[in-house]
């Protein structure tokens, strides 16, 4: 067996209040984690794409968005999150919810999201 010594690496993206998109950077397993707190709406439009671009440009093979602080999402953000979805799986990377509020997770759910986008509740 071969065990390497490399360590995991992971960059993250944090969105507060949807207003700034900041890039804190911790490495761990080849993942890009983004953060987004508070609801999106269309407002929150600028910083947002802003955030969306910055992961689409990233090279990590999984990207993991965590909403457990998103109470309301709109419809133009879960068109651009399935945009999003689509143009990471056509570079063979991977979109997966990891932690949604239960608000936006029911919604999720009575829109079919969760059979398209990979989405752990925790």
């Amino acid at each position: 067996f071969f065990f390497s010594s490399r360590r995991r690496h992971t960059r993250y993206i944090s969105v507060t209040g949807v207003q700034t998109c900041a890039l804190p950077i911790s490495r761990s397993d080849s993942i890009l984690t983004a953060t987004i707190t508070g609801a999106v709406t269309d407002s929150d439009s600028e910083s947002l794409n802003q955030c969306f671009q910055d992961i689409r440009a990233a090279k990590e093979a999984t990207v993991q968005l965590d909403l457990r602080r998103v109470p309301l999402m709109t419809s133009q953000y879960i068109g651009k999150l399935i945009l999003l979805f689509r143009h990471l799986k056509a570079q063979r990377r991977e979109l997966q919810i990891k932690g949604i509020h239960d608000d936006l997770f029911s919604l999720f759910t009575a829109i079919s999201l969760n059979k398209i986008v990979p989405i752990v509740a925790k």
